[in-house]
């Protein structure tokens, strides 16, 4: 085991570790910018869009901006792959998860990790009052925001 590592573990086993900041709201995550596609895109051009973008997941909206379906790596894993289907000439609707599970930006980031972890989700599409999409969060983004406030109360443990 990593030395470093080591005694993060035994510092941590000696600090009261606080789990309040889940139930801060999810925009504290802050939330990047979902990429968006209308419903008329081809699924090549969509998965090619991911690939530029470096992202695992991109959002169907229609033409009120409203989300209306999600598209990611496990898709193409698992609808795209050896399917058959002419990339150029489907449409995205074909093969994404229509009608997504959304959360809003003020609900706790408790509730947007236990849905991604009891409902297998690595993407959850954030939404305004009337669908629309505001950004999208990703378990990265999740460990990472724990990660961080790990870190901070174990450096304010250590300077108390």
């Amino acid at each position: 085991m990593d030395p470093n590592f080591k005694e993060l573990l035994e510092k941590l086993s000696q600090v009261q570790i606080s789990t309040s900041f889940l139930s801060e709201p999810i925009s504290n995550l802050n939330p990047p910018p979902a990429i968006s596609v209308t419903e008329e895109e081809s699924i090549a051009t969509v998965v090619k869009m991911m690939q530029e973008h470096d992202k695992g997941s991109v959002l169907v909206i229609n033409d009120d901006q409203q989300v209306v379906g999600i598209f990611s790596e496990r898709d193409v894993l698992k609808r795209v792959m050896l399917s058959g289907l002419d990339l150029e000439a489907t449409k995205i609707t074909a093969v994404m998860t229509a009608l997504p599970d959304v959360e809003k930006m003020e609900n706790p980031v408790a509730i947007a990790l236990r849905r991604m972890v009891y409902e297998n989700f690595r993407h959850l599409p954030i939404v305004d009052d009337d669908g629309r999409a505001l950004g999208i969060v990703s378990v990265k983004d999740i460990i990472k925001f724990v990660h961080d406030e790990l870190v901070k109360q174990l450096l304010f443990a250590e300077a108390g």
